[in-house]
């Protein structure tokens, strides 16, 4: 991931392959790990459509229990919707320090499943 930006920079050329026999595995996508408000509070959050996803991290690097990409997926039971609700239960965690946060990774962020001659670049 890190190098991204250097390939899209710097490459003459980039193939995007489609092939839908092809079964891809990719290490940690869609365990679910349960994190509390502390453990959250270095990250950087965003919105996009109805998830709630890790972009970034304050301070040098991330924490060795959080990624980039992990889709916030309930809190205390409550399925997350928006922004909104991460940060009113932050916000709330001073009252309830144990509000239990359940995030599931997503090493490599979202699966595009549009097929490659279908996506109009």
């Amino acid at each position: 991931l890190t190098a991204m930006p250097f390939l899209y920079l710097f490459a003459d050329a980039v193939l995007h392959i489609s092939n839908p026999a092809a079964s891809f595995s990719l290490p940690g996508k869609g365990e679910v790990v349960h994190r509390t408000k502390r453990e959250l509070d270095t990250t950087l959050l965003s919105e996009r459509g109805s998830e709630v996803r890790i972009v970034g991290f304050d301070g040098d690097s991330p924490s060795s229990s959080l990624s980039y990409f992990d889709r916030v997926v309930s809190i205390n039971g409550h399925r997350v919707k928006s922004l909104g609700d991460v940060l009113a239960a932050k916000a709330r965690a001073k009252e309830l320090p144990e509000d239990n946060f359940i995030l599931e990774r997503m090493p490599f962020g979202n699966r595009n499943l549009i097929p490659a001659d279908q996506r109009g670049w």
